[in-house]
């Protein structure tokens, strides 16, 4: 920001198009304004003129660059307006001339739809709403690896102090922060995110039943498509006296033979 109230705006304008600039960037450009800079032009025949402040007064889309020492159309350069060569591009100097030059660009200016500029605005806030989804789908597949991992190792996941001063915030914190440490999507997340963390026992419950729902459909798909199966179901007691009923599918699967001489 501090750049560019330095620079001459209208010249990095015709090098970087302003959808491009960052968040801060355009507001600290559209709380500037435009700039009204003493264009000195030389004439054809080596006369200098000074461009009087009047014609900025008279015609509130122009401005200048002290760079070039050139006017421009200061809703052209903002919309990247290539209709308009001479004055988004190029930059104008026939002094003489201005008067009715600036007449016929008015015209021009007139024509612009709008509809350019609300598509753009719309375009950008689609864009940055879709890196924004993918960024989160990143980070919910490094979660779903940590549950997987420690499902997979019949191991707790939370832990009896959970806060950041605690010397063992529980299995899952404690590989998620391991992961985090390598890998700059995750460590990034961690440390911007102030709604979702992934940290949360809500959402570890909900990692755990998304694994679940994935496995119990993966499991009917074999079911449907193999000839026979069975079932086997046991009961057991735990220590407080409670029926676990276990239950386990048996199928069988076409495997082609193999040559083992």
């Amino acid at each position: 920001m501090e750049t560019l109230e330095k620079e001459d705006i209208v010249n990095v304008l015709l090098q970087k198009a302003f959808h491009s600039f960052s968040y801060s960037a355009k507001l600290a450009t559209k709380e500037r304004g435009r700039p009204l800079p003493k264009i000195k032009v030389t004439k054809s025949n080596g006369n200098v003129s000074v461009v009087s402040a009047t014609w900025f007064a008279r015609y509130a889309w122009l401005t200048g660059s002290i760079t070039s020492n050139r006017l421009y159309c200061w809703p052209c350069l903002l919309m990247n307006n290539s209709k308009s060569p001479t004055w988004a591009v190029h930059g104008f100097t026939d002094v003489k001339n201005l008067d009715r030059a600036t007449k016929r660009q008015v015209s021009r200016s007139r024509t612009m739809p709008i509809d350019q500029v609300v598509d753009e605005g719309v375009r950008l806030q689609i864009q940055k709403h879709n890196a924004k989804v993918r960024g989160n789908r990143e980070v919910v597949k490094r979660l779903l690896d940590a549950t997987a991992y420690l499902g997979m190792q019949e191991l707790s996941f939370r832990g009896h102090d959970e806060g950041e001063n605690s010397d063992n915030k529980g299995n899952y914190r404690e590989l998620v922060e391991v992961i985090a440490q390598y890998d700059r999507v995750l460590a990034e997340h961690m440390e911007s995110s102030t709604v979702f963390t992934g940290m949360s026992k809500t959402i570890q419950n909900d990692l755990i039943t998304a694994i679940h729902s994935s496995i119990k459909t993966e499991i009917k798909k074999e079911l449907n498509r193999t000839p026979f199966f069975s079932w086997q179901i046991d009961k057991t007691t735990d220590i407080n006296i409670h029926s676990c009923l276990s239950s386990c599918a048996m199928l069988m699967t076409m495997v082609p033979f193999r040559n083992a001489s």
